[in-house]
Protein backbone atom coordinates (compact mmCIF):
# COMPACT_ATOMS: atom_id res chain seq x y z
CA UNK A 1 0.00 0.00 0.00
CA UNK A 2 1.43 3.35 -1.05
CA UNK A 3 -1.02 5.84 0.41
CA UNK A 4 -4.27 6.38 2.28
CA UNK A 5 -6.37 9.30 1.08
CA UNK A 6 -8.57 10.12 4.06
CA UNK A 7 -9.01 13.02 6.47
CA UNK A 8 -6.28 13.06 9.07
CA UNK A 9 -8.84 12.86 11.87
CA UNK A 10 -9.87 9.40 10.58
CA UNK A 11 -6.34 7.94 10.92
CA UNK A 12 -5.22 6.38 14.18
CA UNK A 13 -1.98 4.39 14.09
CA UNK A 14 -2.64 3.26 10.55
CA UNK A 15 -6.27 2.35 11.25
CA UNK A 16 -8.98 4.20 9.32
CA UNK A 17 -11.93 5.05 11.57
CA UNK A 18 -14.58 7.19 9.84
CA UNK A 19 -16.93 8.93 12.29
CA UNK A 20 -20.55 7.87 12.53
CA UNK A 21 -22.55 9.81 9.97
CA UNK A 22 -25.99 9.72 8.36
CA UNK A 23 -24.63 10.70 4.93
CA UNK A 24 -22.27 8.64 2.72
CA UNK A 25 -18.54 8.99 3.34
CA UNK A 26 -15.62 7.81 1.26
CA UNK A 27 -11.86 7.44 1.32
CA UNK A 28 -9.29 5.94 -1.04
CA UNK A 29 -6.36 3.55 -0.82
CA UNK A 30 -3.53 3.57 -3.36
CA UNK A 31 -1.94 0.14 -3.64
CA UNK A 32 1.63 -0.85 -4.46
CA UNK A 33 0.81 -0.85 -8.18
CA UNK A 34 -0.40 2.75 -7.80
CA UNK A 35 -3.99 1.71 -8.45
CA UNK A 36 -6.48 3.85 -6.55
CA UNK A 37 -9.35 2.04 -4.78
CA UNK A 38 -12.32 4.04 -3.49
CA UNK A 39 -14.08 2.80 -0.35
CA UNK A 40 -17.63 4.00 0.35
CA UNK A 41 -18.85 3.97 3.95
CA UNK A 42 -22.59 3.85 4.51
CA UNK A 43 -24.67 3.84 7.66
CA UNK A 44 -26.91 0.83 8.26
CA UNK A 45 -29.93 2.86 7.16
CA UNK A 46 -28.29 3.86 3.87
CA UNK A 47 -26.93 0.36 3.28
CA UNK A 48 -30.51 -0.94 3.49
CA UNK A 49 -31.42 1.48 0.68
CA UNK A 50 -28.39 0.69 -1.50
CA UNK A 51 -28.36 -1.34 -4.71
CA UNK A 52 -25.27 -2.29 -6.74
CA UNK A 53 -26.10 -2.19 -10.47
CA UNK A 54 -24.40 -2.19 -13.85
CA UNK A 55 -25.62 1.04 -15.39
CA UNK A 56 -24.48 2.86 -18.52
CA UNK A 57 -21.40 0.67 -18.80
CA UNK A 58 -20.14 0.95 -15.19
CA UNK A 59 -20.78 -0.62 -11.81
CA UNK A 60 -22.55 1.90 -9.62
CA UNK A 61 -24.19 2.35 -6.23
CA UNK A 62 -27.82 3.47 -6.27
CA UNK A 63 -29.59 4.85 -3.21
CA UNK A 64 -33.38 4.96 -3.11
CA UNK A 65 -35.48 5.52 -0.01
CA UNK A 66 -38.19 3.10 -1.14
CA UNK A 67 -37.86 0.95 -4.24
CA UNK A 68 -35.68 0.85 -7.36
CA UNK A 69 -34.64 -1.69 -9.98
CA UNK A 70 -32.64 -1.49 -13.23
CA UNK A 71 -34.31 -1.69 -16.62
CA UNK A 72 -31.55 -1.73 -19.21
CA UNK A 73 -29.64 1.53 -18.76
CA UNK A 74 -32.54 3.11 -16.89
CA UNK A 75 -33.84 2.90 -13.33
CA UNK A 76 -37.45 2.31 -12.35
CA UNK A 77 -38.11 4.14 -9.09
CA UNK A 78 -41.17 3.71 -6.86
CA UNK A 79 -42.42 5.49 -3.75
CA UNK A 80 -45.69 5.85 -1.81
CA UNK A 81 -47.99 8.66 -2.90
CA UNK A 82 -47.05 10.85 0.06
CA UNK A 83 -43.30 10.77 -0.70
CA UNK A 84 -41.17 12.25 -3.45
CA UNK A 85 -39.68 10.10 -6.21
CA UNK A 86 -35.91 10.34 -6.23
CA UNK A 87 -32.66 8.43 -6.49
CA UNK A 88 -28.94 9.02 -5.88
CA UNK A 89 -26.11 7.48 -7.92
CA UNK A 90 -22.34 6.99 -7.47
CA UNK A 91 -20.21 7.42 -9.49
CA UNK A 92 -22.07 9.87 -11.67
CA UNK A 93 -19.25 11.88 -13.28
CA UNK A 94 -20.31 10.60 -16.74
CA UNK A 95 -24.07 10.91 -16.17
CA UNK A 96 -26.52 13.78 -16.38
CA UNK A 97 -25.91 16.64 -13.92
CA UNK A 98 -27.83 16.56 -10.66
CA UNK A 99 -27.66 17.70 -7.06
CA UNK A 100 -24.36 16.98 -5.31
CA UNK A 101 -24.57 14.82 -2.17
CA UNK A 102 -21.89 13.91 0.37
CA UNK A 103 -19.61 11.03 -0.58
CA UNK A 104 -19.68 11.92 -4.26
CA UNK A 105 -23.26 10.76 -4.84
CA UNK A 106 -25.44 12.79 -7.20
CA UNK A 107 -29.15 13.09 -6.47
CA UNK A 108 -31.95 13.20 -9.02
CA UNK A 109 -35.58 14.12 -8.29
CA UNK A 110 -38.54 13.32 -10.52
CA UNK A 111 -40.34 16.54 -9.62
CA UNK A 112 -43.48 14.61 -8.67
CA UNK A 113 -44.94 16.25 -5.59
CA UNK A 114 -46.32 14.15 -2.72
CA UNK A 115 -50.10 14.00 -2.65
CA UNK A 116 -52.74 13.28 -0.02
CA UNK A 117 -55.46 10.69 -0.51
CA UNK A 118 -58.85 10.49 1.20
CA UNK A 119 -58.97 7.90 3.99
CA UNK A 120 -60.31 4.39 3.52
CA UNK A 121 -64.03 4.37 4.35
CA UNK A 122 -64.75 1.99 7.25
CA UNK A 123 -68.16 0.60 8.17
CA UNK A 124 -68.72 -1.93 10.97
CA UNK A 125 -71.19 -4.53 9.73
CA UNK A 126 -71.34 -7.06 12.58
CA UNK A 127 -69.74 -7.35 15.99
CA UNK A 128 -68.79 -10.69 17.55
CA UNK A 129 -66.34 -10.10 20.43
CA UNK A 130 -66.46 -13.68 21.73
CA UNK A 131 -63.75 -16.05 20.48
CA UNK A 132 -64.65 -19.45 19.02
CA UNK A 133 -63.71 -22.65 20.82
CA UNK A 134 -60.10 -23.61 20.21
CA UNK A 135 -59.73 -26.73 18.07
CA UNK A 136 -56.72 -28.92 18.70
CA UNK A 137 -55.09 -31.27 16.25
CA UNK A 138 -53.45 -34.63 16.96
CA UNK A 139 -50.58 -34.91 19.39
CA UNK A 140 -47.15 -34.34 17.86
CA UNK A 141 -44.42 -36.50 19.39
CA UNK A 142 -41.78 -33.81 19.58
CA UNK A 143 -44.11 -31.23 21.19
CA UNK A 144 -45.48 -31.24 24.76
CA UNK A 145 -49.06 -31.36 23.50
CA UNK A 146 -51.39 -31.09 20.51
CA UNK A 147 -51.09 -28.21 18.07
CA UNK A 148 -54.02 -25.76 17.70
CA UNK A 149 -55.75 -25.83 14.34
CA UNK A 150 -56.58 -22.85 12.20
CA UNK A 151 -60.16 -21.55 12.55
CA UNK A 152 -62.50 -23.37 10.16
CA UNK A 153 -65.02 -21.78 7.80
CA UNK A 154 -67.80 -22.08 10.38
CA UNK A 155 -65.79 -19.91 12.81
CA UNK A 156 -66.01 -17.02 10.37
CA UNK A 157 -69.79 -17.15 10.50
CA UNK A 158 -69.38 -15.53 13.91
CA UNK A 159 -66.63 -13.06 13.05
CA UNK A 160 -66.63 -9.32 13.44
CA UNK A 161 -67.07 -7.91 9.95
CA UNK A 162 -65.93 -4.51 8.69
CA UNK A 163 -66.59 -3.12 5.22
CA UNK A 164 -63.79 -1.14 3.57
CA UNK A 165 -64.04 1.16 0.55
CA UNK A 166 -60.89 2.41 -1.17
CA UNK A 167 -60.62 6.05 -2.28
CA UNK A 168 -61.82 6.50 -5.86
CA UNK A 169 -59.00 9.01 -6.30
CA UNK A 170 -56.50 6.14 -6.65
CA UNK A 171 -56.08 5.39 -10.36
CA UNK A 172 -56.32 1.76 -11.47
CA UNK A 173 -53.42 0.18 -13.31
CA UNK A 174 -50.82 2.83 -12.44
CA UNK A 175 -48.71 1.15 -9.77
CA UNK A 176 -49.11 -1.06 -6.74
CA UNK A 177 -51.75 -0.23 -4.15
CA UNK A 178 -51.05 -1.62 -0.68
CA UNK A 179 -53.60 -1.73 2.12
CA UNK A 180 -52.15 -1.86 5.64
CA UNK A 181 -54.66 -3.44 8.02
CA UNK A 182 -54.00 -3.07 11.74
CA UNK A 183 -56.40 -5.28 13.64
CA UNK A 184 -56.69 -7.10 16.96
CA UNK A 185 -57.98 -10.67 16.96
CA UNK A 186 -56.92 -14.25 16.44
CA UNK A 187 -57.13 -14.40 12.66
CA UNK A 188 -58.75 -12.55 9.78
CA UNK A 189 -59.96 -13.02 6.23
CA UNK A 190 -60.32 -10.46 3.48
CA UNK A 191 -63.05 -10.61 0.84
CA UNK A 192 -63.26 -8.60 -2.40
CA UNK A 193 -66.80 -8.27 -3.74
CA UNK A 194 -67.74 -11.27 -1.61
CA UNK A 195 -64.86 -13.50 -2.79
CA UNK A 196 -62.22 -14.68 -0.30
CA UNK A 197 -58.88 -13.29 -1.50
CA UNK A 198 -56.50 -13.44 1.48
CA UNK A 199 -56.20 -14.46 5.12
CA UNK A 200 -53.89 -13.77 8.02
CA UNK A 201 -52.98 -14.93 11.52
CA UNK A 202 -52.55 -12.15 14.05
CA UNK A 203 -48.90 -11.43 14.88
CA UNK A 204 -49.07 -7.89 16.22
CA UNK A 205 -47.88 -6.26 12.98
CA UNK A 206 -50.03 -4.56 10.33
CA UNK A 207 -51.20 -6.93 7.61
CA UNK A 208 -50.17 -5.62 4.18
CA UNK A 209 -52.29 -6.65 1.18
CA UNK A 210 -51.71 -5.74 -2.47
CA UNK A 211 -55.28 -4.76 -3.33
CA UNK A 212 -54.49 -3.57 -6.86
CA UNK A 213 -54.84 -7.25 -7.85
CA UNK A 214 -58.56 -7.14 -7.11
CA UNK A 215 -59.58 -4.19 -9.29
CA UNK A 216 -61.95 -5.26 -12.05
CA UNK A 217 -63.80 -3.58 -14.90
CA UNK A 218 -62.20 -0.25 -14.08
CA UNK A 219 -63.36 -0.07 -10.46
CA UNK A 220 -62.17 -0.92 -6.98
CA UNK A 221 -63.99 -3.76 -5.23
CA UNK A 222 -65.87 -3.44 -1.98
CA UNK A 223 -63.65 -5.10 0.62
CA UNK A 224 -64.90 -6.86 3.72
CA UNK A 225 -62.70 -7.85 6.63
CA UNK A 226 -63.76 -10.74 8.89
CA UNK A 227 -61.94 -10.84 12.24
CA UNK A 228 -62.17 -13.75 14.63
CA UNK A 229 -61.87 -12.70 18.25
CA UNK A 230 -58.77 -13.76 20.13
CA UNK A 231 -59.07 -15.82 23.27
CA UNK A 232 -56.21 -17.31 25.26
CA UNK A 233 -54.31 -18.41 22.17
CA UNK A 234 -51.99 -21.41 22.80
CA UNK A 235 -49.52 -20.17 20.19
CA UNK A 236 -46.31 -18.21 20.33
CA UNK A 237 -46.67 -14.44 20.10
CA UNK A 238 -44.06 -11.78 20.71
CA UNK A 239 -44.55 -10.05 24.04
CA UNK A 240 -45.56 -6.78 22.37
CA UNK A 241 -48.21 -8.53 20.25
CA UNK A 242 -49.69 -10.35 23.25
CA UNK A 243 -49.66 -7.11 25.24
CA UNK A 244 -51.70 -5.38 22.51
CA UNK A 245 -54.31 -8.13 22.72
CA UNK A 246 -54.42 -7.95 26.52
CA UNK A 247 -55.03 -4.21 26.42
CA UNK A 248 -57.81 -4.34 23.82
CA UNK A 249 -61.33 -3.31 24.83
CA UNK A 250 -62.89 -5.99 22.61
CA UNK A 251 -61.74 -9.34 21.32
CA UNK A 252 -61.92 -8.41 17.65
CA UNK A 253 -61.51 -4.94 16.25
CA UNK A 254 -60.03 -2.98 13.38
CA UNK A 255 -57.61 -0.35 14.64
CA UNK A 256 -56.83 1.26 11.29
CA UNK A 257 -56.82 0.69 7.53
CA UNK A 258 -54.44 2.82 5.49
CA UNK A 259 -53.82 2.71 1.78
CA UNK A 260 -50.62 3.59 -0.10
CA UNK A 261 -50.46 4.10 -3.86
CA UNK A 262 -46.93 3.27 -5.01
CA UNK A 263 -46.20 5.53 -7.96
CA UNK A 264 -43.64 4.55 -10.58
CA UNK A 265 -41.28 6.61 -12.73
CA UNK A 266 -38.54 5.59 -15.17
CA UNK A 267 -35.28 7.52 -14.92
CA UNK A 268 -32.59 7.65 -17.62
CA UNK A 269 -29.39 8.77 -15.85
CA UNK A 270 -27.61 9.43 -19.14
CA UNK A 271 -29.80 12.42 -19.99
CA UNK A 272 -31.66 13.00 -16.71
CA UNK A 273 -35.12 12.33 -18.19
CA UNK A 274 -37.98 11.03 -16.04
CA UNK A 275 -40.96 9.35 -17.69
Amino acid sequence: MRAIEAPAAWLHDGVITPPAAEEPQRFAIVDAAEIRHTVMVLSQALADQCLVVRLAGRDRLVLAAHGVYPDGDALVVSAPHDHELGVSVYPADDLAPGAARPGGFVGYQAGVAPIALPPVEVERVTDHPAPPAIRLGPHVAWRPGPVPLAPDDASYDHATRVRLRLPEAIPIGRGRVLLAIDYLGGAARLYADGVLVDDHFYDGEPWSVGVDRFASAGRWPVLELAIIAAGDLPVFLEAAARSRLAGASRGAELRSARVAWWRLARFDPRNGDWT
